[in-house]
């Protein structure tokens, strides 16, 4: 008999403990007709599973790490209890796997690691995961994007040189700060070094938003800021990277970002500061090392790991994979392979590898049955929750007629009361039928299933979040071999 662990997380306050116990009853179905002893549980309750700040999770970490808790398994739900991240997930499967403790599902199919269908399913529900989280921000954001689209302030710290109106929550100038923006404008404009422009802000007393100093991190801030010039933008930072770090230089696309021109009272004109950007595109070209989906996968004959080239041609940029040892003149007389036609071939590959006729029957199984138990305890949920709001609504009624037949003002305020505390339990069973309305979809058929093969590769492709994609396929891909005559791909899967 193995021996186990449950995990269970709930991740909102709207949710409770009834969550969890839904989560123990399956968990401690699939142990006993699995033969696996459950001897103690972990549970972290209203905890993202997009962050591994979780004290129960890390208390569980650790007992397996120090040797306190020997166990053969651990136990989750869903593999989206475990994570919501699937950087974070493999990091610390991978740390279980070490100390020869197994990740086992109670309610998919992922549960044999030496399969490569099973490994393929896990990657994608991981991936399936993340795309749920992106949604669920997507929607939490849309209340901001309306907010932001009529150049009201949407929280957080105003930049140097702004305040925010109390009144109509859009920005307003505070004039002492406005110097201190108008100031290194100028300077800049007039062809002055970063490092003279601080020498000069920090020596007339200026101070950043924070009240420090001035250094060059906050005058990029200040130079980029597009505000400046009178256009209000919202949505241009990408979002947290797995480890919840922000890189403050990238934007999103175009398409993504909210700006209206004259949304917001300019501090400097036009002139200096497109100037001003100018000079800072001069600079702008060069692309950080290993920005690329293959970068560290592809090996030359001559066994060098090859490198990116990045060039302009007729305005057209041209990537490419190239030997060093062929550019240094080293012996290698290996060619540049194109990196886009490298891309798509290797990930159609891996798609044909992962998207055959026998795992998609496999994968619509697995949905099929998943789907079924899903859906059978949404309907009970929904009949449940249906009876619970009919129950309320008759007691609303009840109480509206104790008022209208004359009762006293103190038992009129507090029934009164009583029908506000029943209202606010109905708007709950509301969003919680809207929930599980959605859990009783149509499930995906043996084509919708292939045609995810499409929209695989697009996936792999997106510019978002490619730390994610690369070490998937780090973790799918031991190398990829450029000769003279053909790509061999070793995969690991």
């Amino acid at each position: 008999m193995l021996t186990g662990v449950f995990y269970g997380r709930f991740s909102s306050k709207m949710q409770n403990e009834t969550s969890i116990e839904g989560q123990r009853i399956v968990v401690a179905n699939y142990a006993q007709m699995n033969n696996i002893k459950i001897v103690t549980e972990y549970v972290d309750r209203a905890k993202s599973g997009k962050s591994d700040k979780r004290p129960n999770f890390k208390k569980m970490i650790d007992n397996i790490k120090n040797g306190t808790l020997d166990i053969d398994v651990v136990v989750v739900y869903k593999l989206d209890r475990f994570f919501r991240n699937e950087k974070l997930h493999r990091k610390y499967e991978d740390i279980l796997n070490e100390h020869g403790v197994n990740l086992l599902s109670a309610t998919e199919q992922v549960n044999d690691n030496t399969n490569f269908g099973q490994k393929a399913y896990k990657a994608l529900a991981m991936l399936v995961n993340e795309e749920e989280v992106k949604k669920i921000s997507q929607n939490v954001s849309r209340g901001k994007l309306v907010v932001a689209k009529s150049c009201k302030w949407c929280g957080g710290k105003p930049p140097l040189g702004y305040d925010v109106d109390k009144e109509t929550q859009m920005l307003i100038i505070n004039k002492t700060e406005a110097k201190a923006v108008r100031f290194a404008f100028r300077m800049r404009a007039q062809g002055a070094s970063l490092s003279a422009i601080i020498e000069q802000m920090n020596r007339r007393g200026f101070k950043t938003k924070l009240g420090n100093k001035f250094g060059k991190n906050s005058l990029h801030e200040i130079f980029k800021n597009i505000k400046y010039k009178g256009v209000y933008e919202y949505n241009r930072a990408v979002s947290k990277s797995p480890e919840g770090k922000f890189n403050r230089h990238a934007s999103k696309s175009d398409d993504e970002i909210i700006r209206i021109k004259d949304g917001c009272p300019r501090i400097v004109s036009d002139e200096i500061w497109d100037k001003v950007n100018a000079m800072g595109k001069k600079h702008s070209n060069i692309k950080p090392k290993g920005d690329y989906l293959l970068s560290g996968l592809v090996v030359c004959k001559c066994g060098t790991s090859m490198q990116v080239n990045r060039r302009n041609n007729h305005q057209k940029e041209y990537l490419s994979f190239f030997c060093p040892k062929h550019k240094n003149k080293q012996g290698c007389n290996a060619k540049e392979i194109d990196l886009n036609k490298l891309e798509n071939f290797v990930l159609s590959k891996l798609a044909d590898l992962i998207f055959t006729k026998d795992r998609i029957n496999q994968f619509t199984e697995d949905f099929l049955r998943i789907s079924e138990k899903k859906q059978s305890t949404a309907k009970r949920e929904i009949r449940e929750l249906k009876s619970e709001k009919r129950a309320n609504d008759r007691k609303i009624q009840n109480c509206v007629a104790q008022i209208e037949d004359g009762c006293l003002k103190t038992v009129a305020d507090r029934l009164g009361d009583r029908i506000e505390e029943l209202e606010s339990e109905n708007k709950r069973i509301d969003k919680k039928l809207k929930r599980l309305h959605n859990d009783v979809s149509k499930v995906p058929d043996y084509a919708e299933i292939e045609a995810l093969k499409d929209n695989f590769i697009h996936y792999m492709q997106e510019k978002n979040n490619l730390p994610i994609r690369k070490e998937f396929l780090q973790k799918a891909i031991e190398k990829i071999k450029i000769t003279d005559d053909e790509v061999e791909i070793v995969f690991n899967l």
